[in-house]
């Protein structure tokens, strides 16, 4: 019985050694991925970094020089002729029109 005993505490031994390697082998293993994905994040990081100043040194254009104060707007043209709302002659004009709607309004 005794023989028995220490049998199955020596395989139970070997098992958690080989079970303490493996877990040994499976952390080493994720730390060497973990370092090569930083790695070529970095690499890539690098890259990007590298060909975003070759565009803005090839696509680079000084700021246009502006005049201070700027120039003047031009003056509005309108795109038809007037429309005269008003007949010409002496017996309207714009103040007895007025006097006549205010007149009225009352």
């Amino acid at each position: 019985m005794e023989a028995q005993l220490k049998e199955e505490r020596r395989k139970r031994e070997e098992i958690e050694s080989r079970l303490e390697q493996e877990r040994k082998l499976r952390e080493e293993q994720e730390l060497r991925w973990q370092q090569e994905r930083e790695a070529e994040w970095q690499h890539m990081q690098t890259m990007f970094a590298y060909i975003q100043g070759l565009g803005a040194s090839v696509n680079y254009q000084p700021p246009p020089t502006m005049p201070w104060p700027p120039p003047p707007l031009p003056p509005p043209q309108m795109p038809f002729a007037p429309i005269p709302f008003l007949p010409a002659g002496p017996a309207i004009t714009p103040v007895s029109t007025s006097v006549f709607a205010c007149m009225r309004i009352q």
